[in-house]
């Protein structure tokens, strides 16, 4: 499971993006993923929103990004690339 925490602050006016990449099968990560939730239920500062990707899809481009069956395009010439 992947928690994506997005840091605003005003005074440097940027935004910080954490992932945290959890084994939700550990103890810890269980723990940490239980706070954030509770965090986000009391504090007005906190957010927590549900990716607009599904699941699915998700795992099926992290899938895809790691296989050796693709091909490359070159933006600058597409249509030579894909001939």
């Amino acid at each position: 499971m992947e928690i994506c925490i997005f840091v605003y602050t005003d005074r440097q006016n940027f935004m910080e993006t954490i992932i945290l990449k959890l084994d939700m099968r550990s103890k810890g990560a269980k723990l940490l993923k239980e706070l954030i939730d509770e965090m986000s239920k009391t504090n007005k500062g906190i957010q927590v929103e549900k990716s607009p990707y599904d699941p699915e899809f998700v795992r099926m481009v992290k899938k895809s990004s790691g296989s050796k069956n693709r091909t490359e395009v070159d933006p600058k010439n597409l249509w030579a690339s894909i001939e």
